[in-house]
This record gives structure tokens, sequence and C-alpha cells, in this order.
């Protein structure tokens, strides 16, 4: 892929959420190189990192947090 074009995708990205492949504007030829790949568009999840710091003490605890059912799953954490 192009540098130009990568930089309009993650533009666009930057504007909203990419839903479906429509939302992309690929040509054919993109599409076919992308169908190569495992690819998911939004996915109403988020990556929770806290890290928490007490004097010399720093506890790290991270999480993925599903915004739709509101639950947090696969945590881990370090303290």
């Amino acid at each position: 892929m192009a540098p130009q074009k990568r930089e309009q995708l993650s533009l666009r990205q930057g504007q909203g959420f990419i839903e479906k492949p429509t939302d992309l504007n690929l040509n054919s030829e993109e599409k076919f190189r992308l169908s190569k790949y495992k690819t998911s568009f939004f996915e109403p999840y988020i990556l929770v990192s806290i890290e928490i710091i007490d004097g010399t003490n720093t506890s790290n605890i991270i999480f993925e947090y599903d915004i739709k059912n509101k639950k947090g799953s696969n945590f881990v954490y370090e303290i």
C-alpha cells in the first residue's frame, strides 16, 4: 500500500470508527490484498491500562472492556 494511502486511511480513522470495509474506499486490488488477512472492523472493546504509583512502588493492571456488555475480561496485573 502506498504511503499516501496509509496516511489517508489513518486520517480517516481518526475522524471516527471504520465500521465496514466500504468505509475504507479501497480499489479492487487493495480489497484483494486485504482479503488475505483476518480483519475486523468496529468492535466495541477497549484496552484499559492503569498504572498505580505509590512512592517507590508501582502496580499495573491491564484488561479488555466490552463497551456493549459493560464487562471487563482478560485481566493481567503486576504488583
